[in-house]
Formats: C-alpha cells, structure tokens, sequence
C-alpha cells in the first residue's frame, strides 16, 4: 500500500537546536517536502559564526525559505522571540519541534546545582516555555503540531539522572497537553506527540556518559553506528509534524531503524478489601502480585486509570 506523499509546501516549522546533527537533518528534510523553516541554535562554529547560518544557507540552496534564529529557550523571554520571529516573517506557525538539549552527566554526588538546573532547563523547561509561546497562535489559526524529544533514558540511565527526569517529564507533558487542547475546542487540530531518538549524538561525543554499564552499551552501539544516524530517526519526526499525523499524546522510540509505540501502563495489582486498613505487612505479603505485569493496562489519561479501579471496586462489591 503505497500512501499519499506528505507535502508542506507554504508550512512553518521551528526546529530548536536544529544547528547541527539531528535538528539539521530534521529542517533539511522539513524543507525538502517544501516547508519554510525557522533555524534556533545558539552555537557557533569554528569560525565564531552562528551554527545556524550555515543550514539556513542549505536550505536556500533547496529552493525553500528559512531564517536563523538566536534566542535563548532557555528562558521566556527568548522561546517568545523565536515564536515571534517565525510569525513576523511568515504569518503562522504549523509546527514546532523542540530538539535543543545537551548532557552535563555525573553521579548523583557529582552534580552541581548547575548541573541539574541547566539540564532540566534547555530539555523540559525551554519546551515549555516555546510550547506555550506557540500555544496561543495554533488556538488561533485552529491548527498546530509539536514534537518534542524525549529519550530511552528516561527508562533509567546511571550517570545521568537529571536528563533522564526532563525527558521523562516530557512524556507527562505531551499527554497532559493534548487533553487541554481537546478540553478547548474539538475543532482544534491539535497534535504534540514525543520522539525517542537513537542516533549518534554531538552532545553525547562531547560529554561521554560515567559507570561500569556503559562500557558494553558503547560497544553495542558502535557496531550499530552505521545505522544511528540522523538520517534514521528524521522520517518519523517530519511524520509525527505533518498534516498528515495520525496519532496524539504518543511517544514513540526511533532506535537504528526500529520504529515502535512507547507503553507508559499500569498492573492490575492487588485490590485490599479495605483501604484504610492496610498495613506495611499487607503490602509486603502482595508485592508479587502488585508487580505482575500480566493483563496490565494502558490508560490514555489519570480518569481512564480512576474509572478502572472504580469498576474493579464495584464489581467486588467494595463500593
């Protein structure tokens, strides 16, 4: 089965820390299907210049629009001005992918302040901050997509707790944020949606990961190198930005070619006859049973896991 190209000619799209490696490859191929793109990177290359203007030079030379952008999503101030920047130029703004980040890794007594502050400021805070930026001009144009990028971290990764946390929490902000968009308006076409990416990274080279774990996990990932590419995980974010986006409030894992649906569930559990009277033995003697995986369900959203155990109360006659 072969599906309608997926085409953005005229669209908008921002791509945050899109100066190198994976949001470079994002925007070239958000402008090789036609879109106007809007370059956000701090960085500078070896010669003093913005990283950015090198892509947007790329991007002109495909016949698309784009322009650079400095501004620091870091904070409010600066995520407004890149917003502000891609509707002054163009009008609108259809999608937003929220790829800046870096890695400032350590052990849990190693961390500064800083460490932990900046790490969860440019990866879960600066979405915020574009995300809500953007927000108020998607409601308006009754249209919006936003990809924010998340990561197998967050299923656990020692020497890395602080960025493991932020790309957990933006899970927990897609879909919070897609039931807010559904609250507001049924016609709002609205889609945020989170990437994991497996690529070979910039931010990781720059900045190797500690402990005893990661010797054989490198190993592993070098011999899939020729597969983590940027190349590998693009088609799926330029997908999850389209018109065409079928799917909301999802995370997805783009790891060397294997695409696949992130599952974020909850076991049947053990159900005590009276709530208020269980005691730390309780729990103890039925830990087997609160972890069985078995027949464990997905909730979409915290009602759908209310309702559940509601039913299960009032089939035991509990209620």
């Amino acid at each position: 089965m072969s599906s309608t190209p997926v085409d953005m000619t005229g669209q908008v799209v921002i791509v945050t820390g899109s100066g190198r490696g994976l949001g470079r490859e994002y925007a070239l191929q958000f402008a090789q299907r036609g879109a106007n793109v809007v370059i956000n990177d701090i960085g500078l290359d070896g010669d003093g210049r913005p990283r950015a203007d090198s892509v947007v030079a790329e991007i002109e030379a495909l016949g698309t629009q784009a322009i650079s952008s400095g501004d620091n999503i870091m904070t409010s101030d600066g995520a407004t001005a890149l917003v502000e920047s891609a509707i002054e130029r163009w009008g609108r703004i259809d999608a937003l992918v929220n790829n800046a980040g870096f890695l400032r890794p350590g052990f849990l007594p190693d961390l500064t302040d800083d460490m932990i502050e900046s790490v969860i400021a440019v990866h879960l805070t600066s979405s915020f901050f574009t995300t809500r930026a953007a927000w108020s001009h998607m409601v308006e144009q009754g249209y919006g997509r936003v990809v924010l990028t998340s990561s197998a971290s967050s299923f656990g990764h020692s020497g890395n707790s602080q960025y493991a946390a932020a790309k957990g929490g933006l899970i927990g902000m897609a879909r919070s944020l897609r039931e807010e968009a559904q609250e507001l308006s049924a016609d709002f076409d609205f889609r945020i949606n989170c990437v994991l990416p497996n690529a070979q990274s910039v931010i990781a080279v720059d900045n190797p990961l500690p402990g005893k774990g990661m010797e054989e996990t490198r190993e592993i990932m070098n011999q899939m190198k020729p597969r983590r590419t940027p190349r590998s995980v693009a088609p799926l974010v330029v997908y999850l930005a389209s018109r065409e986006c079928a799917v909301n409030g999802e995370a997805f894992s783009a790891n060397v070619g294997r695409f696949a649906r992130v599952l974020y569930g909850v076991t049947p559990g053990w159900l005590a006859s009276s709530a208020n009277e269980v005691t730390v033995e309780d729990i103890q003697d039925h830990l087997d049973e609160i972890l069985d995986p078995e027949d464990a369900t997905i909730p979409d959203t915290m009602r759908d896991e209310t309702i559940g155990v509601y039913e299960r109360l009032v089939a035991a006659d509990l209620l």
